[in-house]
């Protein structure tokens, strides 16, 4: 009874509602109404190409489906009304892996650790799938890609996902990413830990509950998690190797603090600060709940602020 209660409290109660509106509004520099107005639906979204299965026969599919589209102008990918994805998803070219539905925010980790065909690359955090078959788009093959997700029916589901696009070399390894350095003699010349996290960029405040299970509280727990995941991610790397870690969250404590974690827990590492001018980013966040971030993390991240199509 005391556990049902104590989960009611953390969703939708107004102080929970309030301490998160506070916490948004200064990570994006607006006001708590602007946060309320920018966490919703997207109106519209994305899909990319799929160059594992080169084609442009979608385009006049989607033509005599009065499907109007525009082009992102940075990557090979199109933007469309939101309320037109239904008819998307039914098409021939989605349904022959042609074409991935997938939010312009998670490219960006993808372009980042730029994947080659000589690469060999671990996804640490890789269900449901779409950075995976993105980075064996990008590499032109899948052969030197391993996966790995702990839980069983997402690895079914992966497998299907990476099978309709051209991706089913891929190898996947059902394990916690945080056990791999002890499980795994193979190291990698790139690793992408897009990690599980409290998801703030998903608040869709149309809907019933938008807040439900979100809590500081959670924050801090995850935190802890992000930190082991790239640590072990690091400690996976080749000399001179990358690592990209993502998240789908604004919290600093999940992101400039686990950065800030590893950089002090593997003395050695170095970060590199990713240029990328095509959307709008977010200040610098330099400091967070009393902590101040060193000058090489403030900086060398990348946040987006979100738009009508892009979560941040």
């Amino acid at each position: 009874m005391k556990r049902a209660s104590h989960r009611h409290n953390y969703s939708g109660r107004p102080s929970n509602e309030t301490t998160f509106l506070k916490r948004v509004a200064k990570i994006l520099d607006t006001s708590e109404d602007d946060v309320k107005r920018l966490l919703i639906n997207h109106p519209f979204k994305t899909f990319r190409a799929n160059h594992l299965k080169p084609s442009t026969s979608y385009v006049s599919e989607l033509t005599k489906l009065d499907i109007s589209t525009r082009p992102l102008s940075w990557y090979d990918a199109q933007i469309f009304n939101a309320e037109d994805t239904a008819k998307i998803q039914a098409s021939t070219a989605t349904q022959n892996g042609e074409i991935f539905i997938q939010n312009p925010s998670s490219f960006l980790p993808v372009i980042a650790l730029e994947p080659s065909a000589t690469d060999t690359i671990l996804d640490m955090c890789s269900a449901p799938g779409g950075k995976a078959i993105m980075i064996a788009s990008l590499a032109g093959s899948a052969k030197n890609l391993t996966l790995c997700e702990p839980k069983a029916d997402r690895v079914n589901k992966l497998q299907e996902v990476l099978e309709l696009q051209g991706a089913g070399e891929a190898k996947i390894i059902q394990e916690d990413g945080r056990h791999l350095p002890q499980l795994l003699t193979t190291k990698f010349d790139k690793v992408l830990i897009d990690a599980e996290c409290s998801t703030e960029a998903g608040t869709n405040f149309l809907s019933k509950d938008p807040l439900k299970g979100w809590s500081e509280e959670r924050i801090l727990g995850l935190s802890v998690l992000q930190k082991q995941l790239i640590c072990a991610g690091y400690d996976l790397l080749k000399p001179g190797g990358v690592l990209v870690y993502s998240t789908c969250t604004f919290a600093p404590e999940e992101n400039e603090a686990v950065v800030a974690s590893l950089l002090e827990r593997r003395p050695d590492a170095v970060l590199q600060p990713i240029q990328f001018r095509a959307e709008r980013k977010i200040r610098k966040i330099k400091s967070w709940g009393g902590k101040s971030y060193p000058d090489i993390v403030s900086s060398g991240v990348l946040r987006i602020y979100p738009s009508d199509y892009m979560e941040g």
